[in-house]
């Protein structure tokens, strides 16, 4: 390359349209789906990294690739956006039956067969720390993850909520994000109540407290600050939630690894029995006091 990169204009259609003798890696090559929860960066800042790759005479992080254990099919997880500005550069990234091919092989990493909750936890490592995200791009994502609200986690009546194991609350998703738990909860609301306006969001076009004012300070249970009674019960139901999550984990190891040792298993078994009876007891100690 001689250093010149494409305007911003001429970016936007470059990876539309490309000559008919060559194909792009997005052709043949399949970005993970919970990759693809990211947003792509726009042609302005895919044209900084571009010149930046450049510059550098190449990547500083591999592009990362795995097996999906769930379906067995070959994705990239990490490095999309790396890829696009790489052809961008003119880098010709794979040959005429998909193959990866030049320079572009010795930055491709592949990490071997992953379950979905394993990229997950790669990916929001990798792109919430490296990416340059907004808060509102953030807190997006994070009403994205979230699949409980905190009203789901309080007690119904005279009835415990009941919360599935794998639940993520917009605490946690927020805390996971590096955004307030208030920023996802307008987030949820946006995403409700106006979901034609995520894109916009997702893509740094409009911020989700903009959009979350235009919709007005409705009755939303959502946006409604809990008391310090409802913050006990929150907390309390997490606690004994993750418990369990643990106790479920331990057992499934040794159910699993049938080839450990005896003695690793048995171990593993009064741990995991343990710490069943000391969450029995902190349950029981928990109805009581609140049985009227």
């Amino acid at each position: 390359m001689n250093g010149n990169v494409a305007s911003g204009a001429q970016l936007k259609g470059a990876l539309m349209f490309r000559d008919n003798t060559s194909q792009s890696w997005r052709d043949c090559k399949k970005v993970h789906p919970l990759s693809a929860r990211f947003p792509r960066l726009s042609p302005e800042r895919l044209q900084e990294l571009a010149q930046d790759i450049e510059k550098r005479g190449g990547l500083v992080h591999p592009v990362l690739t795995c097996t999906r254990q769930e379906d067995g099919h070959l994705y990239v997880y990490d490095g999309a956006n790396r890829l696009d500005a790489c052809e961008l550069l003119g880098w010709q990234l794979v040959d005429d039956k998909g193959s990866w091919r030049g320079k572009i092989t010795s930055f491709i990493e592949y990490r071997g067969t992953k379950t979905d909750a394993e990229v997950t936890a790669d990916v929001e490592s990798l792109n919430v720390q490296r990416r340059d995200l907004t808060a509102s791009q953030r807190a997006m994502l994070a009403a994205e993850k979230a699949n409980v609200s905190r009203a789901d986690t309080l007690r119904k009546g005279s009835r415990p909520a009941r919360v599935p194991l794998d639940a993520v609350t917009q605490a946690q998703a927020a805390e996971r994000y590096d955004v307030s738990e208030r920023l996802v909860r307008e987030a949820v609301k946006v995403r409700r109540k106006a979901p034609q306006e995520v894109g916009a969001v997702k893509r740094g076009e409009k911020t989700v407290s903009e959009v979350a004012d235009q919709l007005g300070s409705d009755d939303d249970p959502e946006m409604a600050v809990p008391s310090a009674a409802e913050t006990e019960q929150h907390d309390l139901e997490l606690h004994f939630r993750e418990a369990a999550r643990d106790v479920r984990g331990m057992i499934s190891k040794v159910l699993r690894h049938v080839d450990w040792p005896f003695k690793q298993r048995a171990w593993l078994c009064s741990k995991a029995a343990t710490k069943l009876a000391t969450l029995a007891r902190e349950l029981s100690k928990q109805a009581t006091s609140t049985t009227p």
